[in-house]
């Protein structure tokens, strides 16, 4: 694997020094001296000057030579900012992130209330409206719109010079996304429950409706009936009796018409 090398401007150092390099195991180095003194930050008797102190001096005990407080200070910052962007911007996606420091830091700040409150809100999310097919109460496909939600992300970050692409290719950098496990949001699954729901009633209505006219035409013929043989007329029942089949249950578009009719 390439070696990643990230350019870190230092005002602090002399005139002679512009500029330090951090080189990946440098930074991996210093991931790991902040994990054994990462309680120390949290005490709020400790002065975070000095914990960067001692991380600094540990550094150069290990062979990085002029390393102060201060940048290895400014270097966790900005780790930290090129997490949060990839942690809020990727979160929900099957998008993976080249970053080869994802995975040293995620136990640290993936627990930093800033950016778990960050995520939990939906900044870099936009709705559309797609059209799915989904099955009906009659077993037959209809058609839904569905409103998505899908991340805004950047095509890329740059921490400190160091490019972090993200990738939807087949490449796998860091962890695994399964989406064979995935389930659809609560929201759509009480929408598609709410809707057959309607379904059922509207059907059962439109079925009462169809009973009702059926009735009504049977009586129809009955007064139609009665009134022939008042007038003298021959009666033939067979003639004006309403046969059954005549009003037969009605499919779900012939319900569908006659709904529309009585509208």
């Amino acid at each position: 694997m390439e070696e990643e090398i990230i350019m870190v401007p230092e005002d602090s150092f002399n005139a002679s020094v512009e500029k330090f390099v951090w080189s990946r195991p440098m930074v991996l180095s210093l991931i790991e001296e902040y994990k054994k003194v990462e309680h120390e930050f949290k005490d709020s008797n400790i002065k975070k000057k000095h914990i960067w102190r001692k991380i600094a001096q540990r550094l150069v005990e290990k062979g990085y030579p002029n390393v102060t407080e201060d940048m290895c200070d400014k270097k966790w910052r900005n780790l930290k900012k090129t997490f949060k962007e990839i942690y809020v911007g990727q979160r929900g996606s099957p998008l993976r992130t080249r970053w080869g420091f994802y995975n040293a830091v995620e136990e640290i700040f993936s627990k930093d209330p800033n950016i778990v409150s960050a995520a939990s809100v939906s900044v870099s999310t936009k709705p559309f409206l797609t059209t799915k097919k989904i099955p009906g109460p009659d077993g037959q496909e209809m058609r839904v719109e569905v409103m998505e939600v899908v991340g805004n992300l950047d095509e890329e970050y740059l921490e400190d010079g160091e490019a972090v692409i993200a990738d939807n290719t087949e490449e796998q950098v860091y962890g695994n996304f399964d989406t064979s496990n995935q389930q659809p949001p609560v929201w759509f699954t009480e929408f598609i429950q709410q809707y057959h729901q309607d379904e059922e009633r509207r059907i059962e209505m439109l079925n009462k409706m169809h009973a009702d006219i059926v009735a009504l035409e049977e009586k129809k013929c009955a007064l139609l009936a009665t009134l022939i043989e008042k007038l003298g007329g021959p009666c033939n029942e067979e003639e004006n009796k309403c046969e059954s089949t005549q009003f037969e249950t009605l499919d779900q578009d012939e319900t569908a018409g006659l709904m529309e009719n009585y509208q």
